[in-house]
C-alpha cells in the first residue's frame, strides 16, 4: 500500500514519505526475488519506517540461482525490528537453502517479537541440522505467541 500511495501524485508521495508506519509492514516473496532487489527492498523499508517495529510476512521457496547467503544477511537486518513475523516455507531444504536462510535468521536476538508463525509445506524438519550451540529463538522476551 506505501508505494501504491506514494505513486499516486507528488503530494501523497511527499505525505507517504513523512508517515514512517506506512513502512511498517514488510512482504517479500524469495522465489521471486531478483539479484540485489530484495536487499535494496528492504533497506529502503528499513529506512523509510525510521525505528518503528515491523510487521513481516514472507514466502521462502527456492529461487533459480539461490539466493541463500543474500537472503540470511537481509532477513538478519530485519530481525531486530520485527513485531510480527509469518513465515511461509515452501521446503526447510538444506543448510544451502533460502528457507534455511530464514530459519537461521532467527537464531539471533529478536527483543520486539510479539507474535511469530512458521508453515512448512512439506515435513522435512529432520533436515535441519542445529549445532547444541545454536537455540531457535534465543531472545524473544515479549514472544506471546509462536505457531510452528
Amino acid at each position: 500500500a506505501a508505494f501504491t500511495l506514494a505513486a499516486v501524485c507528488r503530494r501523497w508521495r511527499e505525505l507517504s514519505l513523512e508517515s514512517p508506519r506506512l513502512w511498517c509492514d514488510v512482504q517479500f516473496n524469495t522465489s521471486k526475488a531478483r539479484r540485489g532487489i530484495l536487499s535494496q527492498y528492504i533497506s529502503l523499508m528499513l529506512s523509510r519506517s525510521n525505528d518503528l517495529s515491523l510487521n513481516v510476512v514472507t514466502h521462502c521457496g527456492e529461487p533459480e540461482g539461490s539466493v541463500c547467503e543474500r537472503s540470511y544477511t537481509t532477513f538478519s537486518k530485519l530481525v531486530p525490528r520485527v513485531r510480527k513475523l509469518h513465515v511461509d516455507l515452501v521446503a526447510v531444504g538444506t543448510p544451502q537453502s533460502t528457507s534455511y536462510s530464514v530459519l537461521g535468521g532467527l537464531l539471533h536476538s529478536t527483543p520486539r517479537l510479539e507474535i511469530c508463525s512458521i508453515y512448512c509445506e512439506h515435513n522435512d524438519w529432520d533436515l535441519v541440522e542445529i549445532d547444541e550451540a545454536d537455540y531457535f529463538l534465543p531472545d524473544a522476551p515479549i514472544l506471546r505467541s509462536l505457531d510452528v
